[in-house]
């Protein structure tokens, strides 16, 4: 068998062969030198390497409707009362005579002109005259949000409003203004090499085959909606009453859509990305002392080897 190289010392080289007990030493003594600066590295941060170890990314997301909203318009009049439903679910519509809404109407606006809608309008007519005028507006409406900062996330999203009770509103424009916010209990985790684990959603937020509208109430969607690590809501900032000459009601809902924060897990690689100047500035240290520790064993003669000299082309 040939021999190697098994360690250098200027112009003097040490070797023997590669299954020799000599190599073994080395080999072991090596990765002393290059494993130390991480065990080193991670005592000293054990609190980096741990689960609480999280950082936030403000991200503007890129909200979806999804086409599915439930809104009740209640209404009373001389004793006698009556309710508008308007809804995207046919079950619900049948069993309660619900109006399909054909005039709903979803408007996005981009302001910076990026591709990610800044703001998104909707708006429903509802039919009202004096008599029956609204006393009551609940709206439910379901939107998806996708973030791509660190690994694409599909994040539930809904509006939840209840109004209280109106003045027996007809020939009105309510306009409810607000923005998506963030409501987060677990750091969101991306799949990285050799670990292919992320965060899970539960998508759904309601039994879309319920005619029971009981099952549409906002304790429900909420129960289901914090079933996730996180999710978007609407957060209503303020209400307006314009008056119209037409003989119906418009209810226009205002998003804003701002960057928001969200909270991520650091993954593996991501915490060596952050260390990797202090395992260099470790790790020159050591290999140093593994230098020094070779040329001691090798020139004492505790590892047998045979000594080549380069530049006088001697062997002894």
């Amino acid at each position: 068998m040939s021999l190697i190289t098994l360690h250098r010392k200027c112009s003097i080289a040490y070797e023997n062969r590669l299954c020799s007990f000599a190599a073994f030493i080395t080999l072991c003594v090596l990765l002393m030198a290059v494993i130390s600066p991480f065990v080193w590295i991670y005592k000293s941060n054990s609190d980096k390497f741990s689960r609480n170890n999280d950082f936030i990314i403000f991200s503007q997301p890129v909200i979806k409707f999804k086409y599915k909203f439930i809104l009740l318009a209640e209404n009373s009049m001389d004793n006698e009362e009556k309710v508008i439903m308007c809804s995207s679910f046919d079950l619900l519509n049948n069993e309660h005579q619900g109006e399909n809404c054909a005039k709903l109407k979803v408007v996005e606006k981009d302001e910076n002109y990026d591709g990610v809608p800044d703001e998104i309008q909707l708006s429903v007519e509802l039919h009202t005259t004096h008599k029956y005028g609204i006393k009551m507006l609940s709206l439910v409406a379901f939107f998806d949000g996708f973030v791509y900062d660190q690994c694409l996330f599909n994040i539930p999203t809904a509006i939840v409003v209840i109004q209280k009770p109106f003045v027996n509103l007809y020939n009105r424009k309510i306009l409810i203004s607000g923005s998506f916010q963030p409501y987060q209990n677990q750091a969101l985790q991306c799949p990285f090499l050799l670990r292919r684990v992320r965060s899970h959603f539960f998508y759904e937020r309601i039994n879309e085959n319920q005619t029971n509208l009981d099952e549409f109430h906002f304790e429900n969607i909420k129960e289901n909606l914090e079933r996730n690590p996180i999710f978007f809501y609407f957060q209503e900032s303020s209400t307006e009453l314009q008056e119209i000459e037409e003989d119906k009601t418009i209810v226009r809902i205002k998003i804003n859509i701002p960057e928001i924060p969200i909270r991520y897990r650091k993954t593996f690689w991501q915490l060596v990305n952050d260390l990797w100047i202090n395992y260099i500035a470790i790790f020159l240290i050591t290999l140093t002392v593994y230098k020094f520790i070779l040329n001691y064993l090798f020139e004492n003669r505790y590892l047998r080897a045979l000594k080549r000299n380069h530049l006088l082309k001697k062997e002894y």
